[in-house]
């Protein structure tokens, strides 16, 4: 003989409870580890072979992840589209280390709520011309501050 339950409301509350403690805390293995790159930054300070380039300092930086090893960038008010472009993309390589656009490779230390990048430009260093115009080719090594 079955009895009937005196509070059935209760008993599916209870249910769906531990449902959903259940799968809260299985293991979410689609869950992809972010890259410590991957934020909204603003640049507090930029040398270049030791020299301050305060022209820098405020403008805004963006990284996003795409797949567990890339993304993209966004310096929608760059300074000089030669020492760090507008929007590109980055892959990270072995280290702390991560390429810019498939050219440039960027060491980064994260130190508390700061990120620092490294990236040198090699070069000539001379104006690069095409059908009459100009760009102002930066070469160095180039460090970058970022803060949260």
């Amino acid at each position: 003989m079955i009895y009937p339950q005196k509070h059935p409301i209760r008993t599916i509350s209870l249910l769906i409870l531990l449902t959903s403690i259940i799968f809260q805390c299985s293991d979410n293995s689609d869950t992809v580890p972010q890259q410590v790159i991957v934020g909204e930054w603003k640049i507090s300070s930029v040398s270049c072979d030791g020299l301050v380039k305060p022209e820098w300092t405020g403008v805004a930086m963006r990284f996003t992840q795409i797949t567990p090893d890339s993304g993209a960038y966004y310096v929608p008010e760059t300074v000089n589209d030669s020492i760090w472009p507008a929007a590109g993309h980055w892959e990270k390589e072995t280290g702390d280390f991560f390429l810019r656009d498939g050219s440039a490779l960027v060491n980064y230390a994260e130190e508390k709520s700061k990120i620092m990048l490294f990236v040198y430009l090699p070069g000539t260093g001379q104006p690069a011309c095409s059908d009459g115009t100009c760009l102002n080719l930066e070469t160095g090594r180039w460090a970058f501050e970022l803060e949260k």
